[in-house]
């Protein structure tokens, strides 16, 4: 397992790029994250080498003697495994930290490609273990900082459709005359008739209020 989080494997890894006109094809894809100290100095080096095709990962720290090598696969650090459409958004999975349990977090964002930036996110949905081993599904809106949150959802699929509502309520406060936000795969203003699978319990937020109001 990697002892990154799942933001550093999105945001926080540069690529070796290859030499112009190189005809080699993506085959691995090969990074390198820099831990940083609190004046900028260079720290422990993680190198990432991930193919997107068979989903192996190697990562290898260096800083000092011995060198550490993992061998996993994008299933259990997320980052290069496929991301999923649910709600017209598109959800890349974070880590997993069990076999069965899937991720635990998704970063949300309105396109399929997988995002380089923290500014493409529109927020993030992740679960816990309830009191009786149900799932409980928290979603934020907006990513560091968030601008809202909403708890308590039953499913993947309701914390999804909250952060796509706060979407099509800021177009429709800007007047937006479209309902949609296009045709691509990007999220749909508004719920499908017959869409139950409300949050329980959960209320919006003057965080809510006021960013539908700009």
């Amino acid at each position: 397992m990697s002892p990154l989080s799942t933001t550093a494997h999105y945001f926080e890894f540069t690529g070796y790029a290859h030499a112009a006109g190189c005809a080699a094809g993506p085959g691995w894809e090969v990074a390198q994250h820099v831990e940083r100290g609190s004046k900028g100095e260079p720290g422990e080096v993680t190198l990432r080498v991930v193919c997107r095709s068979c989903g192996v990962v190697y990562l290898q720290t260096f800083a000092s003697e011995p060198v550490t090598w993992w061998c996993t696969t994008v299933r259990h650090i997320g980052y290069g495994s496929p991301p999923v459409l649910v709600a017209g958004l598109w959800l890349h999975p974070g880590r997993q930290f069990s076999d069965d349990g899937g991720p635990e977090t998704y970063l949300v964002t309105t396109g399929r490609a997988t995002p380089s930036e923290k500014t493409e996110l529109v927020g993030a949905v992740a679960w816990r273990q309830g009191p009786r081993g149900s799932r409980i599904w928290t979603a934020a809106f907006g990513f560091e900082p968030a601008i809202a949150h909403a708890d308590g959802f039953r499913s993947r699929r309701a914390a999804v459709w909250w952060i796509a509502d706060q979407i099509a309520a800021r177009r429709s406060a800007r007047g937006d005359s479209t309902d949609r936000l296009g045709a691509d795969g990007v999220c749909r203003a508004g719920r499908p008739p017959g869409t139950t699978d409300r949050p329980h319990g959960v209320r919006r937020t003057d965080a809510e209020v006021d960013v539908v109001s700009r």
